[in-house]
């Protein structure tokens, strides 16, 4: 063998090598189609556990939780979260067909995410709300962030309970930009809450 085909063997040795050493790095920093794209949200407590939410809610008491929002959507994306209160009559989102809760919404949060960035966001809430009898109360405002919003929500006690049952819950939404409006992720966290008497 000459020593020019010594070198061009050599050459093209390392450049094969060199080749399989930048593929874990392409793999990385490349889109390939196909790839499954999503969104995510995620709710914790206050000490960042996916456990120990306020549960038992008393009156004007202000409680706190976690929301995390992780764009896997491998490009920028703008979100819309959505607060909202249900009784246990009131619908919830359903996944499939991806239908939002028909709710109206008590805050809004609203921001941009680059991909593969985490959004996190501490939410204190509060609740004014009136036992109208030893059945039924009454949620008359909610404070969202500091913000009140007048609800007047009754509910029903369930059976064997010693509390009337809400839940509080988040709305994923991302803004789509082939039809230029925001559109329900089909992905939402709530938390259960027992309205309890102060006392």
């Amino acid at each position: 063998m000459r020593l020019s085909e010594l070198k061009f063997l050599y050459a093209l040795l390392f450049g094969i090598l060199g080749l399989i050493a930048l593929v874990p790095l392409i793999q990385t920093s490349v889109y390939f189609p196909g790839s499954e794209t999503f969104s995510e949200i995620i709710l914790f407590s206050p000490n960042r556990v996916i456990s120990s939410y306020p549960v038992n809610i008393t009156a004007d008491q202000e409680y706190n939780v976690s929301i995390n929002v992780i764009n896997h959507m491998n490009d920028i994306e703008y979100y819309k979260i959505l607060v909202k209160l249900r009784n246990q009559t009131d619908p919830v989102p359903v996944e499939t067909p991806v239908t939002p809760s028909n709710l109206p919404a008590l805050h809004e949060y609203d921001f941009v995410l680059e991909d593969e960035a985490i959004w996190e966001r501490i939410v204190s809430f509060s609740f004014n709300y009136v036992y109208t009898s030893n059945t039924s109360c009454l949620v008359s405002s909610v404070m969202v962030d500091r913000y009140t919003f007048v609800v007047d929500k009754p509910t029903l006690k369930a059976n064997n309970n010693d509390g009337f049952n809400y839940q509080l819950f988040f709305e994923l939404w991302r803004f789509d930009r082939s039809v230029s409006t925001f559109s329900f992720t089909s992905s939402y966290v709530g938390i259960q809450l027992k309205m309890t008497s102060s006392s």
